[in-house]
């Protein structure tokens, strides 16, 4: 498991093999935390489902410093991909290799290498090739939260419109694409203003909803569960970053 040749059967979530497997995959990942410092726990955070990424990132952190741990560090870091985990994770451990990278090596990435390495680990999932295309383009700054924000947004929805499994994002033939979309069940805003999908008039933020001005909940949650409530910018603003 720890040299990631244990992989995580093809199968339902529910079905004994993955089970098993996920049974195997959380002890080994117990038994490699117990056996940490208190000082090297933070190395763990963005790990949670994945020890042998753990123990690879633990092996290029303390195999040796130097430019040669470095350079093994920022090809993990550039690395980072998406294969059906939480997307909470997955963003957590580009950001905790980005502060080991400034932290253990003085070599902080940019903003705009952390989104590019954000938007690079789903790349590879057609779902979010809009997603990528609209971030791309914007002429304004990238925020690394705000894109962070609009990935985990992307994910529900697409779990809302039933087309993201549990397991992941599941990969359609071009051929059924057309029959998908006829068959899926779309929730769109009816706010002339709005029109867009995952959510009703009646949970719109925008102007013309029913909850205009206020925060949707779900952007709400994510900056509790980020620590980062302290201080949230005006509605106009999320507005700009978040037209979705």
């Amino acid at each position: 498991m720890l040299m990631g040749e244990d992989e995580k059967p093809n199968g339902r979530p529910s079905s004994k093999t993955v089970k098993a497997w996920k049974s195997r995959r959380d002890a080994t990942m117990e038994m490699l935390v117990k056996c940490l410092e208190d000082e090297v726990l933070t190395h763990a955070k963005g790990f949670d489902e994945d020890p042998a990424g753990l123990w690879a990132h633990l092996t290029a952190i303390f195999r040796r410093s130097g430019v040669g741990a470095a350079v093994r560090m920022w090809r993990e870091f550039s690395n980072v991909k998406y294969r059906g985990e939480e997307m909470t994770i997955v963003m957590g451990r580009i950001r905790s290799l980005a502060d080991d990278l400034k932290r253990i090596h003085n070599d902080q990435p940019s903003d705009t290498q952390i989104v590019a390495v954000m938007l690079n680990s789903i790349a590879e999932y057609s779902s979010f090739s809009d997603l990528i295309t609209n971030l791309e383009s914007l002429k304004e700054e990238l925020e690394v939260d705000d894109v962070k924000l609009r990935i985990i947004w992307k994910v529900k929805n697409l779990k809302d419109d039933g087309r993201l499994e549990s397991g992941g994002v599941p990969m359609i033939a071009k051929g059924e694409v057309v029959a998908l979309a006829a068959n899926s069940k779309v929730i769109q805003c009816k706010n002339p203003k709005c029109q867009r999908t995952g959510h009703t008039i009646e949970e719109c933020s925008r102007e013309g909803g029913k909850k205009e001005g206020q925060y949707p909940e779900w952007y709400l949650r994510l900056r509790r569960n980020d620590g980062s409530m302290t201080q949230i910018t005006p509605t106009s603003s999320f507005t700009n970053h978040y037209a979705m």
